[in-house]
């Protein structure tokens, strides 16, 4: 049985590829100090699951991202998934609780 950080950190490595508008977008021209190279930031997800989006007035939000499972029923050749060695979900209360304890330590400010 993973423990919570195990979770963490495979599921959190996994949402990478799960990308949208405000996490996916460049902010290298507005912010080029706070990036420095693009490539490191677009899409990506900081350690642990925390991944970096942002308000339409441009404040930086840390957000706990994270997969729910990597199990399927599916094996898609094309899917992250298929490859995946170590198959782990979290329970709806471990991942409510695992949010509460990093947003009580003013780490994360919302759910991905």
């Amino acid at each position: 049985m993973p423990s919570t950080l195990e979770k963490i950190r495979v599921l959190g490595e996994n949402s990478k590829y799960d990308i949208c508008a405000s996490t996916a977008s460049s902010r290298t021209t507005k912010y080029p100090k706070l990036f420095g190279d693009s490539k490191k930031w677009i899409g990506a997800t900081a350690s642990a699951g925390i991944c970096h989006s942002y308000t339409p007035d441009g404040r930086c939000m840390s957000l706990f991202k994270t997969l729910y499972t990597n199990k399927c029923i599916y094996n898609c050749k094309y899917c992250f998934s298929h490859g995946c060695k170590r198959k782990m979900s979290f329970t709806p209360e471990e991942y409510a609780r695992t949010f509460m304890k990093l947003y009580s330590m003013n780490t994360v400010e919302g759910v991905f």
